[in-house]
């Protein structure tokens, strides 16, 4: 490296000139310090002997690679190009010395004498051919056909690439015999190779360029299965995840009831029936079925007495008849099933209230709604009235979950219970409110929960939800037999008899012969002594999760209109040093997928066997008052 007046020279080049003045080429291309550089390949001579600068503007030697005098080698677009006469790289058919005489060029426009390297044809090169892009059948390469292979000789087409195929990634056969070359690329929607082996994934260019086809996933055409925020969901027809039932290949033939009948009323809307699809039903039967539903006045379960305190019973209920309204625009006409009976009613049982309501599962009769179809089995909260008319402005209102392919008219009541109110309180209570600590599935997570009223119908969910988290699970029922069902049927590891306790401090006890170092969560349904006692025990960052307070609902407080009762012994200054937590909750947010996947989880749950159900049924809407009366006594 040699410096003129303090610039640095780079790329020196020795000339003829150098022999008489000792001087120097400068090439100002490539002097990083020339603020005048503007790629014009410039070269300026300085001359020691003379003084003088001479400028050369362009090279008076042709380019070794095309021949053009314009550039020089170095720039020459075309130097890694192959030349379509002899097949070598480095320069083109122009310049090369083996186009026939030794030392003569081709004349322009000539073909070239030698076969294409790619196809082998003789009437263009490499650069002009067609299916320079194409895989070779034999090797697997891309550049050239299984004509001129070189790696074809004491081969056939059968003989597997030592490469991977160019469809599926796969080195055990040629993409001629890939079985999956007609599939879509899940990355750029493209047919001819999979996701593992495409190149935009690299170069993320699914981002901006959408698929013409439809996504596999919804169906939509607006993007690809890449981006599509569906694709974890699960098809409410197949049960598999990755696509929805619109593009459900098992759809042909089946109805959402002969599918597995999972993923209904997932994510947001699902209340709103846009999970599943439209059942196939027998137009006959429906007919029969609306006929014979008009045909009768609907009942209706009313409160006749007033009941401000104490314990309900049948003699405060009675049935009213009355004609079926007209279905309007936008609405339903349902038929029944089966009404639930849960301690919260309570609080609504109150002098003056009129017709009892509350959870219901039923049969979609007539629909002039585009969310439901006729057929469609749904839960919701409504009156308890056997066949009703709901107006559009009313369904709008209420809860209401899509239950069409998990549940029938054998298995309706489970719309009610672990696919409904009491499963989704308890999905939502334990995983979402007490948040229990996460672990290998079968392995303990160091954690203990305790459940109050643990055989009813949300306590036994609970309990075993907690079991498959890796908890250890106590739980409170009333008497031997109860107890006894907490450990064989729902897997409690501990069980205790709360009448065997008169007093928070004798609860406490028991609770402690349980857990010596205290309890973590706390799952609230009863209220009472058994707060008190939970509250005692809970170790630092315990969590207490208030479902329900059962003890307290026939107290005086209802007259108030809350859930009354007396007050517990709770002191607030003990929550701050121990950090503990204790929230309410009500479990629409689940229901009606707002939060979570309930449906979905549950339903898979119940179907593998995790979840076992123990259910009390009752006939008839007129005995519904002493089936309330059974679930608050026992």
């Amino acid at each position: 490296m040699c410096c003129f007046e303090n610039r640095f020279v780079y790329n020196v080049l020795l000339c003829s000139h150098v022999l008489k003045h000792g001087c120097w080429y400068n090439n100002h291309n490539n002097n990083p310090n020339n603020k005048n550089n503007n790629n014009n390949n410039v070269t300026t001579k300085v001359c020691k002997a003379s003084g003088t600068t001479e400028t050369k503007t362009k090279s008076t030697r042709p380019c070794t690679v095309c021949g053009k005098t314009n550039h020089v080698k170095a720039d020459c677009k075309s130097k890694d190009k192959e030349c379509g006469t002899c097949g070598k790289v480095g320069h083109l058919s122009a310049v090369c010395r083996d186009s026939g005489d030794a030392g003569s060029k081709p004349e322009a426009g000539a073909k070239p004498t030698k076969p294409c390297t790619v196809c082998g044809k003789t009437n263009h090169v490499k650069a002009d051919c067609k299916l320079k892009d194409k895989e070779c059948s034999v090797c697997g390469k891309v550049g050239h056909l299984a004509a001129v292979c070189r790696n074809a000789e004491g081969k056939t087409t059968e003989t597997k690439s030592a490469k991977a195929c160019s469809v599926c990634g796969k080195t055990n056969h040629l993409r001629a015999d890939c079985t999956l070359k007609d599939k879509e690329c899940s990355i750029c929607g493209k047919v001819g190779h999979l996701a593992a082996v495409c190149k935009s994934s690299a170069t993320k260019e699914t981002k901006s360029t959408k698929s013409t086809k439809a996504c596999s996933v919804c169906g939509k055409t607006n993007h690809l299965k890449a981006d599509c925020k569906l694709k974890d969901k699960e098809c409410s027809i197949c049960g598999k995840v990755g696509h929805l039932a619109a593009v459900c290949r098992d759809a042909e033939g089946k109805t959402a009831a002969e599918g597995s009948g999972k993923g209904a009323g997932k994510g947001k809307g699902a209340g709103k029936g846009k999970a599943g699809r439209k059942p196939q039903v027998d137009p006959e039967l429906l007919e029969a079925a609306v006929a014979a539903a008009l045909a009768v006045p609907a009942k209706t379960l009313e409160l006749i007495a007033p009941l401000d305190e104490g314990m309900p019973g049948p003699e405060h209920f009675k049935i009213t008849e009355a004609p079926v309204g007209e279905v309007t625009e936008g609405g339903l006409l349902l038929e029944v099933l089966c009404v639930s009976a849960d301690p919260y009613q309570r609080s609504r049982i109150k002098s003056g209230a009129g017709a009892v309501s509350g959870f219901v599962t039923a049969r979609v009769l007539v629909s002039k709604s585009p969310k439901w179809h006729p057929g469609d089995i749904l839960g919701a909260a409504l009156p308890y009235t056997t066949v009703q008319a709901i107006p559009a402005e009313a369904l709008d209102k209420t809860m209401a979950w899509k239950l069409t392919g998990l549940v029938d008219d054998t298995t309706a009541s489970l719309g009610l219970g672990v696919l409904g109110m009491t499963g989704s309180t308890a999905y939502g209570g334990f995983y979402d409110i007490l948040k229990p600590k996460r672990s290998k599935a079968g392995e303990p997570n160091g954690e203990t929960i305790f459940v109050s009223a643990a055989s009813g119908a949300v306590g036994q969910l609970v309990g075993q939800m907690a079991k498959m988290a890796g908890c250890t699970v106590i739980g409170s029922a009333g008497g031997p037999a109860k107890c006894a069902l907490l450990k064989e049927k729902f897997g409690y590891d501990h069980a205790i008899d709360y009448k065997t306790a008169a007093t928070a401090e004798e609860l406490k006890a028991l609770l402690k012969e349980c857990a010596p170092d205290g309890i973590d969560m706390y799952f609230e349904n009863v209220g009472g002594i058994h707060f008190d006692a939970a509250l005692a025990s809970m170790k630092p960052g315990g969590r207490v999760a208030v479902c329900g307070a059962i003890s307290q609902y026939n107290d005086g407080g209802n007259a108030k209109g809350g859930l009354g009762g007396q007050a517990n012994n709770l002191y607030l200054g003990g929550l701050i040093y121990p950090q503990l937590r204790i929230e309410g909750f009500l479990s629409q947010r689940w229901l009606t997928g707002q939060k979570g996947n309930f449906l979905r989880d549950t339903a898979k749950m119940f179907k593998q066997g995790k979840l076992n159900v123990t259910e009390t049924v009752t006939e008839g809407l007129e005995n519904w008052g002493a089936a309330f009366q059974s679930l608050c006594c026992s």
